[in-house]
Parts: C-alpha cells; structure tokens; sequence
C-alpha cells in the first residue's frame, strides 16, 4: 500500500536530507526565538526654556534583558506643543550606556518641517532608524526617552511612550 501524493513527497524530503543539509546542522540559529513586546514608559512635562530638557542620566529607562531590536515607539503627549522652526524639541529614544546617550533609534521633532505640532492625546510616532543598525541593542542595554530643546525649546506636557521591540536570544542560544 503506497501513501498518498502528499505523503509520498513528504518522504522523499525526510529520505533526502544528509548530515550536510543546513537546515539540519544549524537549527538552533535558524529556529531562534523571537517575542515581540511592548514597554511603556512615562516623561514629565518640561519647560519652554532651552535648559529643561530630559538628560541622559536622568531620562526614564527600561532595561533589555535580552538583544533584540527596535520595531517602532509612539508617543502620546498630554498637552499641545506648538511647531516651531528655532524653538523645538526633539523626543528621542537613545541607548545610555554610564550616563551617556548613544546613537538615536527614534525620535521626533516639534519643528515646522522635521514632525510640527502635537496635539494632546494624539499618537505620534517617531521615525526608527535602521540605518548602520541603529535600530539594534544588546542584551543589558538601557533604552531612554530624551528629551532635548534647541534655542529657548517648546513646552512639553507629560507623554506616554510605548516602544515596540523584537526581543531575540530568549531561549539562551546567540544569534
């Protein structure tokens, strides 16, 4: 008694594989974990004045238990912020490594060109950048919401952040 056509294929593929076939020798890697999640974090308000910005030793943080990268962050802002060309804001989320802020993964600018107003409760989602795997972080890294003015700034109300990531390694194996 033969199997159907389904099954016939089926088994000339398991009697084809060798100990060569990649699919075989690198199953680790090529069946890795990956769990998306969401974090949310919260920033206060901050002053219309080019000083009262988020620094990096003080911004709020979450920290990545495993490596992964950054799929997008929305930030929903509790009160309006007006665009401007020299008084803006930039709202960025950075890795910080001692204090220090690495390179952008996302931000938005309250610029007239860059992003432009807010308005309160609205979603607004900040530009990730893939670029030279900006968008990637290691396990152990701290991500923060920063906030920084250029000339006098804008206002900024309290936001909510929600960023999205793609956690890998979850199941102890590097990738």
């Amino acid at each position: 008694m033969g199997y159907p056509n389904d099954m016939s294929r089926t088994a000339d593929m398991v009697a084809g594989a060798t100990a060569s076939n990649a699919s075989f020798t690198n199953s680790k890697k090529a069946a890795r974990n990956l769990i998306r999640k969401t974090y949310r974090l919260a920033t206060v308000s901050q002053l219309a004045n080019g000083s009262d910005a988020i620094a990096a030793n003080a911004a709020p943080a979450i920290r990545m238990k495993n490596g992964g990268r950054v799929m997008g962050v929305h930030v929903y802002p509790t009160t309006a912020s007006t665009a401007n060309g020299t008084n803006y804001a930039t709202l960025a989320l950075k890795p910080v490594i001692a204090g220090t802020a690495g390179n952008t993964i996302a931000s938005v600018s309250t610029t007239v060109v860059g992003g432009g107003s807010m308005a309160a409760g609205t979603n607004y989602p900040l530009t990730v950048d893939t670029s030279s795997n900006n968008d990637r972080f290691a396990a152990g890294t701290w991500l923060a919401a920063i906030i920084t003015m250029a000339a006098a700034g804008v206002a900024v109300g309290a936001a909510s952040w929600a960023i999205d990531v793609e956690e890998e390694d979850v199941d102890g194996y590097a990738v």
